[in-house]
């Protein structure tokens, strides 16, 4: 038996109350790149997603999302920053 479409909506509905306050945003920066002259060329920098997994706030993201970072901040939903580190990785 299929659920009416109304049904499924208020369950996404209600999955997404449930988790939202869990879901962060992760923005990593890594080193520099330069030439061989030392003239800078980029700063590497990217962005994802990750989940809160602990109280003690460990979060779970892939690995290419802070893979090479020199710094990373992650955002929760409030827009709070805090900076973080890499605990563990398997790439």
């Amino acid at each position: 038996m299929l659920a009416a479409p109304e049904a499924d909506a208020q369950s996404l509905r209600d999955v997404f109350r449930q988790v939202n306050a869990s879901v962060v945003l992760i923005e990593a920066r890594g080193a520099a790149t330069s030439t061989p002259a030392g003239q800078p060329l980029a700063v590497e920098e990217g962005v994802g997603s990750g989940v809160l997994i602990s109280a003690d706030g460990k979060v779970l993201t892939a690995a290419h999302v802070v893979q090479g970072a020199d710094e990373i901040v992650v955002r929760f939903t409030s827009g709070d920053p805090v900076s973080a580190r890499v605990v563990a990785s398997a790439t």
